[in-house]
């Protein structure tokens, strides 16, 4: 479980396929360091404990609706679920949200006292944060973006 906040040194944004990890706060863009590819692969070649804080805007997962009973089957045996189907604009690396297997990977790279802050469609934010909890983080607190459109 993550705990207290502690100062931020090294952020990471997790979007799509490409991960950017933000080294040292206040720092100029020669510190940063950004690294292009599938976000499991290069999170797997980080150190334990090596990241204060996530800000992540993963697939929403907004495409046919699943059978939940068979999603959390899947996840609580420890397996990824296998969404059938195309996501945004039939894209299917959008077809469904990200299951506790990434978000395992992600809690071994924040520190103790770490936070994510994880961005989630209204229709799937609870499939959100159940993965996130069987990844290993605790929910803490929920923010809402209320806007209108038309």
């Amino acid at each position: 479980m993550r705990g207290a906040y502690e100062n931020t040194r090294r952020v990471m944004y997790l979007g799509g396929a490409t991960f950017v990890p933000v080294c040292e706060r206040g720092g100029t863009m020669s510190n940063w360091t950004l690294y292009e590819g599938d976000c499991l692969e290069v999170m797997r070649q980080l150190p334990d404990n090596s990241v204060d804080a996530v800000v992540t805007d993963p697939p929403y997962g907004l495409s046919r609706e699943p059978d939940i009973e068979e999603v959390l089957r899947h996840w609580l045996a420890g397996d990824d679920y296998k969404h059938r189907g195309g996501g945004f604009m039939g894209k299917t690396w959008d077809s469904f949200v990200p299951g506790p297997a990434v978000w395992r990977e992600v809690c071994r790279v924040v520190k103790p006292g770490g936070h994510i802050l994880c961005f989630a469609g209204t229709r799937t934010v609870d499939l959100m944060g159940i993965a996130i909890r069987l990844g290993g983080f605790e929910i803490r607190d929920c923010l809402q973006w209320l806007y209108g459109s038309g």
